[in-house]
């Protein structure tokens, strides 16, 4: 009877009006859809439904094109039948067709889309501005969803509570409005001006900045939701598509042309499309593309583009990929053996998808823009886009929130905050962090929190600083240690200030008492796994030094993927292990004045700046690191030294999976005492127990090779980590396995001057090879068995082999 009104009133309204009168439903559920718009040939609105989902017509029109958000445009011939129209979420927007070849003309056509791309594209019109707005959500068959009227169990009442709430409420909803800026000389800018996310009172800047869609189709790939797809319309996409003339229509008094493509090969990333091409300017017009898995559910991508200018201006794009079946059951009868009626469960999956609709306007072009827009990173969150969101986000939205939506902050914000989502969220965010985590005005680093070497054992420490909630300006830093075998108290306290957040230079001091690895590779701006690497490769190091040390520093970024970190350091060193420099003393301390220079270049490093500071929202290799040290006869200083050392990790698609590279090279000039050389190559254990040799592995150096058992003043490192085979031993539970091959080669000159030290000389190849199976434990941890051959294989199998554990997160 729900329905019934509806009906009746657009029967009547027809009747008495001589309008057209229908109503529109999702197809899946049966609902009545509102603000549903209409629109003619000509791309002119004639009508939205109302919330009943009807919606009327003044003029006769033969054929409408209907949208709404979370499904994928349509067109519609009328009359329909009962003047119902439904919507299909589930609808291919494709002719059924199957594109097994090439034709002359779409092949063409395409090559001129490619030709054209430039001129067509709105970078050619100069500087320009313009705005979006994305709203994504998440939504569910709340009417498949059986209702149980009783509960009994806590599953039960689960049940009906998330029935209720889809009948109200979407699962989740998020709105973002930015400012889109771009400069021929300065480059791009997008600036979040608004943000909200359901559920949440945390901002979450790494979410929000994100740009997971292409609206350009002039690379050879194209981000479709965090994935790359070859680009149909790209000179690479001519050898992985075929391509079909399947339709031509008008529309605006253009002629337009639609070329259908799909895959070649099939595979889990097959596209399947077609692309309208305006045969005046040979421009897209509009792009569908969908992919389809296995398993039956999809993702489809629609952009829709327009003139302005003689170029092509995105105007709007629509997403929708299906989420994981929410589980119910439905209580059915049956009867058993003995002929009595018992009850039963029946599992049922009731669909779920995530939707993001985006509408672009404002399109300026050309416009003059101040420079101080393009100041720091590309992308940027306004200090209020999540405390003024109402303030804001009116401006940019195409048409208000319905009610369902309204009602989805409400409902979501409040399960939110009783599961204390936040809290989680904050967790989550120590990787982002690299390894900090926040508790209120001070965040603490909890790699610092348990430490382990063979000097201290057990290393406990406490590392805090101040949080952007204490202050966006200054922050103050303070830390201390204790060792477990040492008992020695150790300490830190430093503070910086911020003198452009733009580029995120900071003028910084510091002061430690501390004990200092001996020869390791070291650099002040790792991020988060190759910090945790760094603190594995010392797991096994009993090569300390005494260090007291007093720094004055100046870090910044440069050219957005470029970070500098220039520092005078005045410390004072001494040996904690058996070793004398020259002749003197085996206890003498040094005073070691140095500048240095550390450099970390990423060029596919994606960041953003926030109220927090700056953010790396996309990662990827290579990466590049570079320190130089040079120590200075100054104020007593008695090291005159250049220290250069060089490394990168770089990710190589040799085969079908990628190699993982990495490189390391240093060099030393002048007379310098022994841990400022190059030692640090190996983290096995020189123990005469098999078990006492066993520690954390899966580090980029040699797992057979003690700390110090070779020392050098110049050298090179490389190794190859590659996976081999991909095991599949249960369902849902992949085993990666990998081989690595490790070499490294050194020398070292002057040895008369470095006594009481038992060490090497690394004149020959070094060689390893390994075999580390993975995800064994909780889908980060595994084994890795390690052999050393060549040069330096002693022919007792005890002593070149190596078992460790391994924690992997993949490549």
């Amino acid at each position: 009877m729900k329905n019934s009104f509806p009906l009746f009133f657009l029967l009547f309204a027809s009747y008495i009006f001589g309008q057209q009168t229908f109503l529109i439903k999702d197809k899946a559920s049966d609902q009545a859809l509102e603000q549903v718009k209409i629109y003619n040939q000509n791309r002119e609105v004639l009508s939205i439904s109302n919330e009943d989902g009807v919606f009327m017509l003044n003029d006769k029109q033969e054929l409408i094109y209907v949208e709404h958000p979370g499904f994928p445009s349509q067109s519609f011939q009328l009359p329909v039948e009962q003047n119902i129209i439904y919507l299909d979420s589930d609808l291919v927007n494709l002719r059924d067709i199957q594109v097994v070849a090439n034709d002359d003309k779409s092949l063409k056509l395409i090559k001129k889309v490619i030709e054209n791309q430039k001129r067509n594209n709105p970078k050619s019109l100069g500087n320009f501005k313009y705005k979006s707005y994305t709203k994504l959500w998440a939504d569910g068959q709340g009417d498949s969803i059986a209702y149980i009227p009783n509960p009994k169990t806590s599953q039960d009442s689960a049940q009906n509570q998330a029935k209720k709430l889809l009948e109200n409420s979407m699962l989740f909803l998020s709105e973002r409005a930015i400012s889109h800026y771009y400069d021929k000389r300065m480059g791009i800018k997008n600036k979040v001006e608004a943000a909200r996310i359901s559920g949440l009172n945390t901002p979450l800047y790494e979410l929000i900045a994100l740009q997971p869609i292409s609206t350009e189709f002039n690379e050879d790939e194209f981000n479709f939701f965090f994935r790359k797809f070859t680009n149909p319309l790209s000179l690479a996409g001519l050898k992985a598509y075929n391509y079909i003339i399947t339709d031509s229509i008008q529309q605006e008094g253009r002629n337009l042309v639609e070329v259908s493509f799909n895959t070649k090969k099939k595979e889990k990333k097959s596209l399947q499309g077609y692309a309208l091409i305006d045969l005046e300017s040979f421009a897209l017009s509009k792009f569908y593309a969908e992919n389809k898995t296995k398993a039956g559910s999809y993702t489809y991508i629609e952009m829709i583009y327009e003139p302005y200018k003689n170029v092509w201006i995105p105007s709007r794009q629509v997403f929708k990929i299906d989420a994981d079946n929410l589980s119910y059951y439905v209580k059915k009868d049956s009867i058993n053996e003995k002929g009595e009626k018992v009850e039963y469960n029946l599992n049922k999956t009731a669909r779920s998808w995530l939707n993001s609709h985006t509408t672009f306007s404002d399109f300026e072009a050309p416009v003059e823009l101040d420079s101080k827009v393009f100041k720091g990173y590309e992308s940027e969150v306004n200090k209020k886009a999540f405390t003024e969101f109402n303030e804001k986000i009116d401006s940019f939205r195409e048409s208000t929130l319905n009610e369902r939506e309204l009602n989805t902050y409400v409902k979501i914000d409040s399960i939110g905050k009783a599961q204390n989502v936040d809290r989680n969220i904050q967790l989550l965010r120590v990787i982002t962090q690299q390894a900090w985590l926040n508790f209120g005005n001070f965040d603490v680093y909890l790699l610092d929190l348990l430490q382990f070497n063979d000097y201290e054992d057990y290393r406990v420490g406490l590392n805090l600083r101040t949080s952007h909630k204490f202050s966006q300006k200054f922050g103050l830093n303070a830390r201390t240690f204790y060792g477990t075998t040492d008992k020695v108290v150790k300490y830190g306290l430093g503070a910086w200030l911020k003198v452009n957040p733009n580029n995120d230079a900071e003028v910084y001091v510091d002061y430690s008492d501390d004990i200092a690895s001996a020869a390791r590779f070291s650099h002040p701006n790792l991020n988060l796994l190759n910090a945790i690497n760094e603190r594995t490769e010392k797991s096994s190091d009993y090569l300390f030094i005494d260090k007291i040390n007093a720094q004055v520093g100046y870090r910044q970024d440069f050219f957005r993927n470029l970070k500098l970190d220039l520092s005078l350091n005045m410390a004072k060193e001494r040996s904690l292990f058996e070793y004398t420099y020259k002749d003197n003393s085996e206890d003498k301390t040094y005073k070691s004045n140095t500048l240095r220079a550390a450099f970390r270049f990423a060029p596919r490093e994606e960041s953003i700046q926030t109220p927090m500071g700056k953010f790396a929202i996309k990662g990827g290799l290579p990466t590049y690191y570079l320190k130089v040290e040079k120590g200075l006869n100054l104020l007593d200083g008695e090291t005159d030294f250049t220290r250069l050392e060089f490394s990168t990790n770089q990710k190589l698609d040799i085969f079908k999976t990628s190699t993982l590279v990495n490189l390391r090279m240093g060099k030393v000039f002048g007379e310098v005492p022994i841990w400022h050389y190059f030692g640090g190559l190996g983290r096995g254990r020189d123990k005469e127990q098999f078990w006492q040799r066993a520690r954390m592995g899966g580090s980029q150096i040699f797992e057979t090779m003690a700390q110090g058992e070779f020392i050098s003043d110049q050298y090179v490192f490389g190794s190859i980590k590659q996976r081999v085979l991909n095991l599949k031993l249960v369902k849902d539970k992949n085993i990666p396995i990998h081989m690595l091959y490790k070499a490294g080669y050194g020398s070292l000159d002057k040895k008369e001057n470095h006594t009481g030290l038992i060490y090497n000389e690394m004149d020959q190849v070094y060689q390893e090879v390994g075999l580390e199976i993975n995800n064994l434990v909780m889908k980060v941890f595994g084994l890795g068995l390690y052999y050393r051959l060549g040069a330096y294989n002693t022919g007792e199998f005890k002593n070149d082999f190596s078992v460790k554990a391994v924690f992997n997160f993949g490549i």
